[in-house]
């Protein structure tokens, strides 16, 4: 078959609805990043450089890291429960605006020893709650969640009693995952287990990818949103069809502001109590600034740097009081905090370098000790703490020049200092990035741990402005999420509720559509694979099982959407995006042109490319084995077919730099796109370009997927992250990899995941930093036709991860770059760990 490289023929699927969404936004939001090209002091910076950790963050940092995650149940759940009872009958969005209110009032307040950030999640770092209106599968799980082999999570035998006698009993029917399960065709119910799709961070969520920290909305303060509520229902025109849903609405938001405003107000009344009772001079000093702050913030505008982390922490925290999704992330923190950083370091030195540490450190830390609790199948999925939320540093101003700033050296510092699982940390990657910044972001690299990621700025722009519809200066507009993302501002919320797996897709074309190991009829009858006589009929047959596969995931995730908009709306989350207020809509309802949706459908692509090399090559082009001498080999797991597995296996791989494997990248990933495209959303939006991406699940949908023909045999996992290569296959050093990767067209593409890993003697000089840096450069600028958009690095050799593997206790503070997150090694699967150890090692950078 002849591999085309046409890019994909409707690349701009935008329709008016979100074009006028997007303006919508752009003049309400007028500066949500606030980047600009600082003129930065060096002084400043050098003395940034030379900044310790010191004791007040070493000794948080430590209970992060050594408390084991709990869940808490009665904490969240109670006055969600209490609440529920109570409002029966009544309007969705109020019941939801008047349950979270409960919780902000009730839930525990906790200020831990010399933070000076407050606010928390749970009664101890790493914990999390319990949301009985979203989930019920903790019935199934309650006596082995805490022992479970990856993501355990301990219960006190108070919280299981509660859940056993009130809890369970009234949303075990009433929960939306329940809703979700009773509304899905049964064939998809029948099907899904078989890992040809896959909608499960959603079913166990809600609203998440979300960019929770704007320094436009950081500015208004609570209060405003109260008072914007008030004025848009009386100015509304009472006889609009659409009224009486919108009064509901604002009414459900001056429920949740007065919440809001209450919720910090029992943190200032906790730090008075406390400081009363404080014997340490200095901390008690410290309690009653901490009590003033929560009195004026977030309800006021932020006035101090203090004010201004505490404020936006806040407003953070109460998102995932809300919901329990992933990826809630505070984007380019460097840009948005900064005005308040200059004036009181930079300009007035009113605030010392250590003192604006501490309070950054302490902000870092909060973000790193939240947690979610995910089913066994789905930590399956997504071993160690997953939380996705993504801080990036540096970038560029509209008008494409370096938006680097001392705020950015110190954030880098900080997360050289914590160097924990959370949170996701990245570096802008363009042609102004200053040269120092880039070396010290790979110092930091270096030293282990996987952070910070390097993303690039080029394609992502030209993404937004050419798939997305944004003009160039709103997509200069440009912050992040989650694992990789780069996001918009104007596109208020990126929903992840579908994937597909392109890997399985290909085992059922080579089986007729039935799963090879029961023989199940999972996708349709694409004809006998011994009989396919040209490369053609194999592609042919993978292209009708990926699009029933797409077929099923949208169906599941229009289920899902459905019922979140007549059961589970998100009253406060809804307020803060786009101009979900103005429009008086819940975003799932629409609000600000409702969900931007797009699979991430990865899983096993890599290894779908590589097999069509391997066919094309031996079979039909070099006639070395026949179809069906192939398919009695994926038969049989290649046993008793040794020799032609190395055949295969001994065929161009993706990594290499060669086009006899490469050139199926883009057909491959064209086809996925346009089949997804077809697909319009329940919102009105079309959907948009899918990325590639896939976390830790090449190992799941590995094992439960049969043998392939490019030699990889049944259960073993896939290629990891989403366009790296096969573990152990780039034979080619970092280069020949990265040359490969360069050929995927990611300006049609959302965003990936791709990873490298070397051995820390190659990142070892300063001369070995500044090769590496000249390396990430020139692929994520010039590489492919916009260069590159994504890579993160692991710095740690096989021979450590073996020894941690055997004497896990010496090894508890090894964090690893899994794909898109970090976690602690020693906390992960085995089969995880062994995936990560099968990575090829780069002994250095060429």
């Amino acid at each position: 078959m002849k591999a085309t490289t046409t890019k994909v023929k409707n690349i701009g699927n935008i329709v008016p609805l979100e074009k006028e969404s997007i303006l919508r936004c752009m003049e309400e939001i007028s500066d949500p990043v606030g980047a600009r090209n600082w003129s930065y002091d060096p002084e400043i910076v050098e003395d940034i450089k030379k900044l310790e950790i010191g004791p007040r963050l070493a000794g948080l940092r430590e209970e992060v890291r050594v408390t084991t995650p709990q869940l808490y149940i009665k904490d969240r759940s109670k006055p969600v429960l209490e609440s529920y009872k109570e409002t029966e009958g009544e309007d969705p969005g109020i019941r939801q605006s008047k349950a979270l209110a409960k919780v902000l009032r009730e839930i525990p307040v906790n200020i831990r020893p010399g933070e000076l950030i407050v606010g928390a999640l749970t009664k101890t770092p790493r914990g999390a709650a319990w949301f009985p209106e979203i989930v019920d599968w903790l019935i199934d799980e309650i006596d082995e969640v805490s022992e479970r082999a990856w993501n355990p999570f301990l219960i006190s035998e108070e919280d299981k009693k509660y859940y056993l006698e009130e809890v369970h009993p009234y949303f075990k029917d009433r929960c939306s995952l329940s809703r979700i399960q009773k509304q899905l065709p049964n064939e998809l119910k029948e099907k899904y287990p078989y890992g040809l799709w896959t909608n499960g961070i959603s079913q166990e969520g809600h609203i998440g990818h979300i960019i929770v920290t704007d320094r436009q909305r950081l500015l208004n303060g609570i209060c405003w949103y109260k008072e914007r509520a008030l004025e848009l229902m009386e100015k509304a025109d009472k006889c609009d069809p659409q009224y009486p849903d919108k009064r509901l609405f604002w009414k459900g938001t001056v429920i949740v502001c007065d919440a809001v405003r209450d919720f910090a107000h029992r943190y200032a009344e906790e730090a008075r109590n406390l400081a009363k009772v404080e014997k340490d001079a200095k901390r008690k000093a410290e309690l009653e600034k901490i009590a003033e702050i929560c009195d004026w913030v977030p309800w006021n505008p932020p006035r101090t740097f203090h004010e201004a982390l505490q404020a936006a922490w806040f407003i953070y925290l109460i998102y995932y009081l809300e919901t329990n999704m992933t990826a809630q992330s505070p984007g380019r923190i460097d840009q948005k905090f900064y005005s308040w950083f200059k004036k009181e370091v930079v300009d007035d030195k009113t605030l010392s370098i250590e003192e604006a540490k501490e309070l950054l450190g302490c902000y870092w830390l909060k973000v790193a000790e939240n947690s979610k609790i995910n089913s066994e199948v789905e930590s399956r999925w997504r071993t160690g703490n997953v939380m996705f939320q993504s801080i990036t540093l540096g970038g560029t101003d509209k008008n494409g020049q370096s938006a680097v700033n001392e705020l950015s050296y110190l954030a880098l510092k900080v997360e050289d200092h914590m160097h924990l699982d959370q949170p996701n940390v990245g570096v802008w990657v363009h042609d102004n990035v200053p040269d120092d910044f880039l070396e010290e972001s790979a110092k930091v690299v270096a030293r282990g741990g996987g952070k910070p990621m390097f993303m690039g700025v080029k394609s992502r722009v030209k993404h937004f402005m050419d798939v997305a519809g944004l003009p160039e200066d709103a997509a200069m507009q440009y912050d992040s999420l989650g694992c990789s993302f780069m996001w918009n501002p104007y596109y208020p919320h990126y929903d992840h509720s579908n994937d597909i797996v392109p890997g399985k897709a290909l085992e059922l074309a080579l089986n007729n559509g039935a799963d090879r190991k029961t023989g199940k009829q999972i996708g349709p009858q694409t004809g006998d694979p011994r009989k396919f006589r040209r490369m053609e009929d194999v592609v042919k047959a993978w292209e009708a099982q990926t699009a029933y596969a797409m077929q099923c995931t949208c169906i599941h995730a229009n289920t899902i959407h459905k019922v979140w908009q007549e059961y589970l709306r998100v009253p406060y989350t809804s307020m803060l995006l786009g101009t979900c207020l103005t429009d008086g809509k819940d975003i799932v309802n629409g609000g600000s042109g409702g969900f931007n949706n797009s699979p991430i459908v990865s899983i096993g692509s890599v290894n779908v490319i590589n097999s069509f090399a391997a066919l094309e090559k031996i079979v039909f082009n070099e006639k070395k084995v026949t179809m069906a001498e192939v398919i009695d080999a994926l038969d049989k797991n290649f046993e008793g077919f040794e020799e032609l597995q190395k055949l295969l296996l001994n065929a161009p791989k993706y990594g290499n730099d060669d086009d006899v494997v490469d050139k199926w990248i883009r057909p491959h990933q064209y086809f996925i796109t346009e089949e997804l495209l077809k697909y319009p959303m329940r919102s009105g939006r079309q959907r948009k370009h899918p990325g590639w991406e896939h976390l830790s699940a090449s190992v799941l949908f590995g094992w439960m997927t049969g043998a392939l023909p490019d030699g990889r045999k049944a259960g073993v996992p896939f290629a990891e992250g989403g366009v790296s290569p096969m573990q152990g296959t780039d034979t080619s050093g970092p280069t020949g990899s990265m040359r490969s990767a360069a050929k995927w067209d990611y300006v049609s593409m959302l965003n990936c995941i791709y990873n490298q890993r070397y051995h820390p003697t190659a990142l070892e000089s300063d001369e070995d930093i500044k090769k590496f840096t000249t390396l990430v450069k020139t692929y994520l600028n010039r590489m492919g036709d916009n260069g590159g958009q994504h890579l993160q690095c692991n710095v740690v050799s096989s021979e450590t991860l073996r020894k941690a593997q055997r004497d896990p206790e010496k090894y508890r503070d090894l964090t690893v770059r899994v794909a898109g997150y970090t976690a602690y090694f020693t906390e992960i699967a085995e089969d995880l760990q062994e995936d990560l150890i099968a990575r090829t090692e780069y002994s250095e950078v060429a």
